[in-house]
């Protein structure tokens, strides 16, 4: 603070804003103080004023260098160039903005609209008063101060006076003498006053004459107004009227008054306590809030229904709810406003649950619109706008009714300096930095609340003065208050974050328990600090200071790796630093959790001895000692963190399996070659020696190729180039990948390149071969009838689990069938009574078989056996599983076999046999577009037949009977010519003409007689009698070892058998040729496990047993010397011997057990990841007890569920009480387990405990996988095509091993990812026409391929003319296709081309770029990668531009210089390129125009060169000797500097992300990840186009729009790009022209947003409700309406279950709700009703209709509103339960949370659903229980106090009365309902005024003689005797003396201060002595006081108390010792002060 230079009397020089403390000028002002003021007041006036060079009005303060607009002004505001942001008068516009004949008000930083009528209630009051400045109307509620209009709450003078108070009858103070000035608030001591308005007799006041007011104080805020002040004089209470004064009353709730002189002497301003005072003293002017406002559309780039929540400080999730609707921001009223609405609101945000619905606009009252009143949501929606609602923009609200919500969002906090993690000093989160609690008021109930929030045990103490020493930085929170079961200490009572009076050394700190299973060195026994004074006490030295790196506890990653993240030193993060891991111990196991953890695969290796480098910084781990099972490092065992007795140079490493990249050289195909591998960012190659077969081995297999047939030496494919990356290679064979072999290590070695290694593989089938087989099919065969064998199957033992379901005789499909679930260990089936399409449907989703076609009943797949499990089973559609649908209960039913139910589901290929004796003969049907139709005969032979009987799971193919043998079918004719070779799996997969072209009638429908396998199910026979009249093809019968089986499963599927109750362990078994066969165990390993694992979905692998630990099997062994890679999809991909080749016994069956979950749930909870904890045993799903339940046993349940962090492992039923069994009790876990069900415990079943015991957790939601929608972007239409005559093309199939669909790319050089592209169809591979391919069907290839972007796309069969079939023509991809053949084309073989139009794809292979012989990696000459060499590229024509594309290609930054003529030596080789030219934009150089690879006329004397910046982070240690080259030719470009530090981010290079774009991934602030680190982009040409690249790249569909100006905030790091130019083809927005990165020229108010289009696919508009409507579907990214031909309810039926709405009441016509705009989508939509989604229904295809937007479909829907429940009270024998239903609470006005039993801090609450639970103990005095007896019974009672949910303000609250009454002559409990009464009379809990209190000092010890009030001066080292006394007449109270100080300022919160009493002891006993205590209703001490900082300036003393109840308290404290002892029962009140005391300066 500086003095003010004083000027003339009664003035300060420096302009300025005044205010009352220096905390509120801005951190570029400076505070003056004047000694001088103008009103004559002896206490000092302060003002802000903004240093030189700065521009504002102090309390903001601006640099005119950074701004010089109003960009960096607030909406509302404009620039200033002398006084920076002021306020834009809207109301002087040209135009108003306010429609007639409303009257514009301008207010700060908006306007008001106000109506002449003054009835109205946004108007001006009548009495309001308006100031003017200068020719300035100021905005109501404002007046002129220092010559601009101000807000008086604002800029005041503060009044502390305490002789104004009403009882104060000594004095003659004087107001003639005052120059008032400006506007004054009252204090009395440090509490707001206010002046009376009602009689104040003469001689109070400390004045002969009162001054009060003859009105009351105003209550309505934001307004000025006129009170006439009167003089009480003579015995008359207003014998004189003064002056009028002016009169405010602030937010707050404090008036300020604008004070006249009064005429006369005696008369003085009276003050008396403001009732309306909240308690808490106002340090901090409160926010200004804009009246209503009726503001047009604004610009914001939020989406329709998207909100927000405003004004609720650091947090994102509480504050005022608004919506944005029609383009703009509206609130929402609280008219039936409760928590389940708000509820809605917190899970649109993603904010948790709920914890308040504050309405009455608690967080400021809003602007704009008013858009919704009485919402009223069922708690089901997924946002707000489709709860039910009066419409958008109808009510009958102000903004004072604005709506609120408080989410439970996380709430920051960490222990710093304390021995474990539980211990140590509180500091909190806040506005981006850490930051200490003050201790005041700091008691065990704040420490209860941190311990509970830090996840430790029970609160030990509560710790003061700085305990784990000062901490630095900001000081968050003063004056806690917490009743203890808060859930966070930010919930606590505080007066602010920041607002405080404090010091570091008055820093809170916390000991708790630390539960078991932390990892810490020290016992939780260890006693808390005693002996400390207000200095710093002794302070644990860390070895670590914390460094700034937002990495997170317990995070790991691995250091100097080389440019792999997956590979170096270990480091884990502790305490905010990074530390290493000493390698004691350390091995494979520790070194795979970390491979786990990191995501990076296995491990491959654990070096020690610091491999990767000494770290520095702390050792944080040694010991190591994991198990393999932890998710995380930190979950091992270990010494603990810091403790180890190891150096930097034992640092741990470790080397995971990370993608190992390899490439075979110059060979003839892609597997033969030099071997060269990737490390450290470069390729290098392999030394021969020791290399022989073993080494080719492990590469052909890595490189996917067949067998090894040599492995060469001596540079066999040219010598190589770069560094030898290994040498003395020793493979044993069956490794992964070369790596994993023994080696000397990366570049060590002792060769030359002469040496080079290489590999020639075999090359398996369908690699790179354009000839295809012309081996015509079988034509004649003779058939011989094979006699049909009857086999019975004995019963398997299944492994299937409790709930599973399967279709049982459907044929080939296990899709459809009888339905039968299991059930403790037993197969059942269902009866069909109720049986439906909706419960249909929920067996096809549990199966995963889509959508279901039919629900048949009376045992249409014939009757079952065994049990009848289900009946009357009633599903809504939503279940997951048909065991969670209603029914009688498993066993309960009254049904026969006879009613067994079926389901048939929309499988893929669905065929069916029509009309035969039996399931496997009959008319071939198929199932194409939702119809059955027939199959035509024309060239139906037996190779047909044996592809249908094999599809429909039946025996060997008898006859393929045609001319409708089985009667003709009706309806489409699907196939005809159809071609099979017998071997397909379907008959869809044979050559046909395509689905429905023929030229046939039904009377030439096919057939087929298949075998009927044993066990087939069929009891009826049809009458038709076997066709006897037909031509047949007859087959012969094959002999074979294995008959087949009546498995239903598919070749190649995979099973394991006798693994117990579960699926995922067991004997391995491979279904082959109809039967199901065992592996044998030779070579059998991890690996091929894993396979199995995988392709079971059974998670990892945990052992691959061989011996047949399973048992041995039966029947065939199909598989023996299995050799897995682990890549493969399925265990048949893996080489092996062949089918049924082996020289096993079965005693050699291989087995596998995966890693699957013991089943486990959580119920009742508020998400996933809390509940009660249910676990699976025996089939029956049942409870865990809590005895003995805490953190280390939460932690491994939140573990097992795949949740996060354990948060509390609440008993006592938490969660509500489950039913059935209680399986686990008294579990004992270690907290490192994997399952629940590996803990200690009693066994399954083993308990004594009852459901109230139930245990539950609370487990961290782990954040979701952010699933996107691929980018519909339109293919261009209107393009020129030349026909030729179309040619259907039909070609025998060849030997290829492909599948259906593949594609490969022919004839491209060395690289698969270019050249001609080929797709296998039928057997055979064909080509691609180059009619309208383009880049978007390139791409789709690229993408199928695995080889990144598209680079180009030619036509004119650029890479060679193909032979054999044409496949596809007029190829039309959108590009989210996954494959090729899922794109729009003509059909296969259907063309009008030759091979001279084939079509190519150039894709993004790996960088085939590099520089040489520069002195970084950015710099060099010029070679590119061709045809498996490198060559160089020619200097014709090589400028800039071309430069430019090579950084950009290289990754490095902006172009330096463009270098010719060898600059960087002579290459050798070819010369590749020449003539190039480059336009700079292109995305490789191969992409700029140049004549052709290999066309030149140059040498390499002409090699170009160029010089790129190294952008920072690029990680070159090494620059070679070779000077930097002189003498060249250049063209320079301007350089840019570019710094930017790389954070800790897992992003990937070129990675974009959208932020603070509300709760949407998809709108947002532009950030681009690069070297590491986040950075914006400019909005310099930033346009739609740029835009619609990243919205792309995000899979967010189409961009909307592109705003600039930050609209989306300020983003800070670099900027990365600027100028940004895209074509809109680009993948990635890195890929777009820039400056380069890190150039520009630009600030962070200019960043750049996107807004792209979220998926939305339905919408009911202009209804009443959001259920009601015209109805619109989202197609091709345009809203377009449904026509209402064939409208029906059953079409309205499926549009109200799509939309979430209850029953459809109509299906109207005629555009009911309004005639739509823009496209018809749908027309003659045919609905059953059952359908999913509007779109599943019938109709001609989209756009196709013939109507008018007077057609348009509408319907409406039921709103489904919540049940209310009644209340109930529930007498258990050991506690009282009393229910209160949380939607009538809410609607009532209460919070339901908010209760408290007769004791106010007794309170155990817990939610259950729609219920809120209150309960206390069974016991006399529980909470104030009261106990009564009579002959018959004990009766407990107690009340329940609820209160109001606006809990801003003082209120009654509505009690519950209940009792309990319990029989005296039994021990059985009294479990009777009693529905409680409301009795206001006796529930109402009646409140006094406070307890009055003085403090006065005394002139001796005898405390009888009082100083008067008002100064007293006393010499040095005086005594000092204080007295302290109550107002009270209830004797059993006490007044204890919490904590006494002393200041040089009447301020008790002033931050210097001189300790005296603390926590009811004296600090010093030499200098204080307590007299009496805690004893009685007067306390009294006594004190030497002497200087302190050396002043003799008057001193202050202050005390705050509290009153203790003596009756149930020990209120005299204990200070024998300096422990805090909690005083029971104790109300704090104000604190009290008495001063100044001056000191008599010595006589000189």
């Amino acid at each position: 603070m500086v003095d003010a230079v004083s000027g003339p009397p009664g003035k300060v020089t420096h302009a300025g804003t005044l205010v009352t403390s220096c905390e509120y000028c801005h951190k570029d002002a400076t505070c003056f103080e004047s000694r001088e003021r103008g009103d004559s007041f002896a206490i000092q006036a302060l003002s802000c004023v903004c240093k030189d060079g700065f521009r504002g009005d102090g309390l903001a303060c601006y640099d005119p260098k950074l701004c010089r607009d109003s960009s960096c002004c607030s909406q509302g505001f404009q620039w200033s160039p002398e006084k920076g942001c002021v306020d834009t008068d809207e109301c002087s516009l040209q135009v108003s903005p306010c429609k007639p004949p409303q009257i514009c008000h301008n207010t700060p930083g908006s306007f008001e609209c106000l109506q002449p009528s003054s009835s109205s209630r946004s108007a001006t009051s009548s009495q309001s008063i308006q100031f003017t400045c200068g020719n300035t109307a100021c905005p109501s509620g404002m007046d002129c101060i220092n010559n601009r209009c101000a807000d008086p709450c604002e800029n005041y003078t503060a009044l502390h006076d305490d002789w104004r108070a009403t009882n104060n009858t000594s004095g003659n103070h004087c107001h003639s003498r005052v120059n008032w000035q400006g506007w004054y608030r009252l204090f009395l001591g440090q509490s707001s006053a206010r002046i009376p308005d009602r009689c104040t007799q003469p001689g109070r006041c400390g004045t002969a004459g009162t001054l009060w007011i003859t009105e009351p104080n105003p209550t309505q805020l934001n307004e000025i107004v006129n009170r006439r002040v009167c003089k009480s004089f003579s015995g008359d209470c207003c014998k004189y009227y003064a002056e009028n004064i002016h009169v405010k009353r602030c937010y707050g709730s404090f008036y300020v008054y604008k004070l006249v002189t009064p005429n006369g002497c005696n008369f003085a301003y009276c003050a008396e306590m403001d009732t309306t005072d909240p308690g808490v003293f106002t340090t901090t002017p409160p926010p200004k809030i804009p009246a209503y406002t009726t503001a047009p559309p604004d610009n914001s780039t939020a989406i329709e229904g998207q909100v927000r929540l405003v004004n609720g400080g650091n947090s994102s999730c509480s504050g005022r709810v608004e919506i944005f609707h029609h383009g703009q921001w509206g609130t929402v009223c609280d008219d039936a406003w409760g928590m389940v609405d708000a509820q809605v609101v917190c899970r649109q945000l993603g904010c948790g649950r709920v914890l308040s619905a504050p309405g009455n606009a608690r967080f400021g009252q809003g602007t704009g619109p008013i858009w919704l009143d009485d919402v009223t949501c069922t708690g089901s929606e997924s946002q707000l706008s489709e709860c039910d609602h009066r419409g958008f923009g109808s009510h009958n609200c102000r903004h004072h009714e604005d709506a609120g919500v408080v989410c439970e969002a996380a709430s920051p906090m960490r222990l710093v300096n304390g021995t474990n993690r539980c211990s140590g000093r509180v500091e909190v989160l806040y506005a981006g930095r850490w930051g200490t609690v003050c201790d005041d008021l700091w008691d065990m109930n704040d420490a209860r609340v941190v311990c509970r929030q830090m996840g430790c045990g029970t609160a030990r103490s509560a710790l003061q003065s700085a305990a784990f020493g000062e901490g630095s930085g900001p000081i968050w929170l003063d004056n806690v208050r917490c009743f203890g079961n808060e859930p966070s200490i930010t919930d606590c009572s505080h007066p602010g974050f920041g607002v405080h009076n404090c010091h570091h050394y008055e820093d809170a700190s916390v000991v708790c328990d630390v539960l078991p299973g932390d990892n810490s060195t020290v016992s939780p026994t260890t006693p808390r600090p005693q002996n400390f004074t207000t200095t710093r006490a002794p302070i644990t030295n860390s070895t670590a200071p914390p460094d700034n790196s937002t990495a997170i506890e317990g995070q790991v990653r691995l250091v100097n790796g080389g440019n792999s993240s997956c590979s170096g030193r270990v480091e884990i993060f502790h305490h905010g630093q990074w530390g290493t891991v000493c390698d004691d111990a350390w091995g494979m196991v520790d070194a795979q959790v970390v491979c786990r953890q990191l995501g990076c695969g296995r491990v491959l290796s654990a070096p020690g001895n610091a491999r990767f480098g000494q770290g520095t910084g702390p050792i944080w781990l040694d010991d190591v000692t994991c198990t393999g099972s932890e998710s995380q490092l930190s979950d091992c065992d270990h010494r603990g963190f810091g403790s180890h007795n190891c150096r930097h140079h034992e640092d741990a490493g470790v080397v995971c399996e990370a993608a190992s990249p390899m490439r075979l050289v110059n060979g003839t195909n892609r597997c033969s070659g030099r071997v060269e591998v990737l490390y450290a960012g470069r390729w290098g190659t392999v030394c021969d020696d020791s290399w022989d077969m073993n080494d080719a081995r492990v590469v052909c297999r890595q490189m996917g190729c067949g067998t090894a047939r040599s492995a060469p030496q001596n540079a066999a494919f040219g010598e190589g180039s770069g560094p030898i990356w290994l040498d003395d290679v020793t493979c044993t064979g069956n490794e992964s990948q070369l790596s994993d072999c023994g080696h000397q290590g990366f570049g060590s070695h002792n060769c030359g390149h002469y040496e080079d290694a290489g590999v020639v593989c075999e090359v398996l089938p369908g690699d790179n071969s354009t000839v295809s087989p012309t081996t015509p099919r079988p034509q004649n065969f003779t058939t011989t009838r094979a006699p049909i064998t009857n086999s019975t199957a004995p019963p398997d033992n299944s492994t299937a689990i409790e709930g599973q379901v399967r279709l049982v005789n459907g044929g080939n499909s296990s899709c459809s069938g009888r339905v039968e679930i299991f059930h403790h260990g037993q197969w059942g089936t269902v009866c069909d009574d109720a049986w439906g399409m909706v419960d249909a449907q929920v067996v096809c989703r549990q199966l995963g078989c889509g959508r279901v076609l039919s629900a048949p009943g009376n045992a249409q797949f014939g009757q079952g056996t065994g049990p009848i499990w289900l009946d009357d089973v009633t599903c809504t559609g939503s279940e997951s599983q048909l065991s969670d649908c209603d029914h009688r209960g498993f066993g309960s039913h009254n049904c026969r076999h006879h009613e067994d139910a079926g389901v048939v589901c929309e499988a893929a290929s669905p065929m069916r046999l029509v009309n035969g004796t039996n399931r496997c003969s009959g008319r071939v049907e198929v199932l194409y577009a939702g119809r059955w139709g027939t199959v035509c005969d024309d060239s139906w032979d037996m190779n047909d037949a044996r592809v249908v009987c094999r599809q429909m799971g039946c025996g060997t193919a008898r006859s393929a009977p045609q001319n409708a043998a089985f009667g003709e079918g009706s309806g489409p004719i699907w196939l005809d010519d159809v071609t099979c070779t017998g071997n397909e799996s379907q008959l869809s997969d044979c050559g046909h003409q395509g689905f429905g072209s023929h030229n046939c009638g039904h009377y030439e429908d096919a057939g087929v007689v298949c075998e009927v396998l044993p066990g087939d199910n069929s009891t009826v026979s049809p009458t038709t009698p076997r066709p006897q009249n037909f031509t047949t093809t007859r087959a012969p019968i094959t002999n074979s070892t294995a008959p087949p089986d009546n498995s239903t499963a598919i070749e190649g599927q995979v099973r394991l058998v006798n693994g117990g109750n579960s699926s995922c362990s067991g004997r391995v078994e491979i279904f082959h040729h109809g039967q199901w066969g065992t592996v044998c165990d030779d070579a059998w390993g991890m690996v091929d496990a894993q396979v199995v694992c995988r392709q079971l979905g059974c998670g990892r692998v945990l052992s691959a047993p061989g011996n047949a630990q399973f048992g041995q099997g039966t029947g065939p062994i199909w598989l023996d010397d299995v050799t897995c890679t682990g890549s493969e999809s399925q265990l048949s991909d893996c080489d092996h011997r062949g089918f049924g080749s082996h020289n096993c016994r079965h005693h050699e069956d291989a087995g596998v057990v995966c890693e699957a979950a013991s089943p486990m749930r959580l119920v009742n909870g508020t998400n996933r990841c809390s509940g009660r904890v249910e676990v699976l045993y025996a089939g029956r799903w049942g409870t865990v007890c809590d005895d003995s339940w805490d953190m280390n046993d939460a932690r491994v349940v939140c573990r097992q569920m795949g949740c996060g962090t354990a948060r509390s492992a609440p008993q006592n039923a938490a969660f509500g009480e489950g039913s059935g069994p209680i399986w686990l009790d008294d579990v004992t876990c270690t907290g490192n387990e994997s399952q629940l069900s590996d803990c200690g415990h009693q066994g399954f079943g083993s308990h004594n405990c009852g459901h109230y015991e139930d245990a539950g957790v609370v487990c961290e939601v782990l954040p979701g996988d952010n699933s996107t929608v691929s980018p519909t972007t339109p293919r261009p239409q209107n393009f020129t095509t030349t026909c030729a005559p179309i040619t259907n093309s039909t070609a025998p199939p060849d030997n290829s091993t492909a599948i259906e669909g593949q594609v490969r790319l022919v004839n491209g050089g060395n690289s698969s990812c270019s050249g001609r592209v080929e797709i296998f169809h039928h057997g055979q591979w064909g080509t691609v026409c180059d009619d309208a391919w383009g880049m978007v069907d390139a791409q789709v290839v690229c993408r199928q391929l695995g080889c990144g972007r598209v680079l180009s796309a030619p036509g004119n069969a650029q890479f060679g003319q193909g032979t054999g079939p044409i496949w596809l023509d007029d190829v039309t991809c959108t590009g989210s296709e996954s494959q090729l053949s899922d794109c729009d084309h003509r059909g296969f073989g259907s063309h009008n081309c030759r091979h001279h139009e084939d079509a190519g794809v150039v894709c993004e292979a790996a960088s085939p770029m590099r520089l040489v012989n520069g002195t970084n990696r950015c710099s060099g000459r010029v070679e590119v990668l061709y045809a498996g060499r490198w060559g160089t590229v020619c200097d014709d024509l090589w400028d800039m531009n071309d430069a430019r594309v090579v950084c950009r290609q290289m990754g490095c930054g902006t172009a330096r210089s463009a270098l010719q003529s060898a600059a960087f030596g002579e290459g050798s080789g070819p010369i590749w390129l020449d003539n190039v030219r480059c336009f700079g934009n292109e995305p490789s150089i191969t992409d700029c125009s140049h004549p052709g690879f290999g066309v030149h006329n140059c040498h390499h004397y002409e090699d170009a060169s160029i010089v790129c910046d190294v952008l920072p982070g690029d990680n070159s240690t090494v620059f070679p000797t070779t000077p930097r080259p002189q003498n060249f030719t250049t063209t320079r470009a301007p350089i840019t500097n570019s710094t930017a530090r790389p954070d800790n981010s897992t992003a990937i290079e070129g990675q974009v992300r959208l932020v603070n774009g509300g709760n949407s991934s998809c709108s947002g602030r532009v950030e681009i990840f690069h070297h590491g680190q986040w950075g914006t982009v400019c909005d310099d040409a930033w346009g739609m186009v740029d835009a619609q690249v990243v919205c792309r790249q995000l899979g967010c569909g189409r961009v909307l729009s592109a705003p600039g100006n930050a609209r989306f905030g300020q983003g800070t790091g670099p900027i990365w790009l600027d100028d940004v130019t895209c074509t809109g083809s680009e993948s990635q927005l890195s890929d777009c022209d820039h400056r380069g990165f890190g150039s520009h020229n630009c600030r962070h108010h200019e960043d750049a947003g996107v807004v792209c289009e979220a998926v939305s696919p339905m919408r009911l508009v202009n209804g009443n409700n959001r259920c009601s409507g015209r109805v619109e579907v989202l197609y091709a990214g345009r809203w377009g309406t449904v026509c209402d031909d064939l409208w029906d309810m059953n079409d309205a039926r499926v549009v109200c279950r799509q939309m979430g709405c209850g029953t459809a009441r109509s299906a109207l016509q005629n555009a009911a709700f309004g005639q739509g705009s823009g496209p018809i989508w749908l027309d003659n939509v045919r609905c059953f009703g059952n359908e999913p989604s509007i779109t599943d229904c019938s109709h001609p295809g989209f756009g196709v209709h013939d109507c008018s937007h007077y057609e348009d479909a509408s319907v409406v829907c039921d709103v489904q509103h919540p049940p209310l429940q009644p209340s109930n009270l529930i007498c258990n024998r050991d506690k009282l339960q009393i229910r209160l239903d949380l939607s009538s609470m809410v609607s009532s006005g209460l919070n339901p949370l908010s209760g408290n039993l007769a004791v106010y801090n007794c309170s155990w609450v817990r939610v259950d659903g729609e219920n809120v639970w209150y309960e206390v103990e069974a016991k006399a005095g529980a909470c104030g229980n009261t106990l009564r007896s009579n002959t018959t019974h004990a009766i407990y009672s107690n009340t329940l106090f609820i209160y109001p949910s606006d809990n801003s303000s003082f209120g009654f609250p509505v009690s519950f009365p209940f009792s309990c009454a319990y029989p005296l002559e039994t021990d059985t409990s009294l479990n009777v309902a009693i529905r409680p009464v409301l009795e206001q009379a006796d529930g109402v809990m009646g409140s006094g005024s406070q307890a009055r209190a003085s403090m006065s000092l005394f002139r001796n010890s005898n405390y009888t003689e009082v100083y008067p009030p008002g100064q007293v001066t006393l010499p040095v080292g005086s005594a000092l005797y204080v007295g302290v006394s109550v107002e009270d007449t209830d004797q059993t109270f006490a007044v204890v003396l919490e904590d006494c100080y002393a200041t040089h300022s009447p301020n008790p919160h002033t931050p210097i201060r001189f300790p005296l009493i603390q926590n009811k002891c004296p600090v010093n006993h030499l200098l204080v002595s307590v007299v009496e205590n805690g004893s009685s209703l007067r306390a009294r001490w006594s004190a030497l006081l002497f200087l302190f900082q050396e002043e003799y300036s008057g001193i202050y003393l202050h005390c705050s108390l509290s009153l203790c109840d003596q009756r149930i308290s020990r209120c005299v404290p204990s200070c024998r010792s300096r422990t805090y002892r909690s005083v029971s029962s104790s109300v704090s009140m104000k604190s009290f002060t008495i001063g100044p005391i001056i000191w008599e300066k010595p006589t000189q």
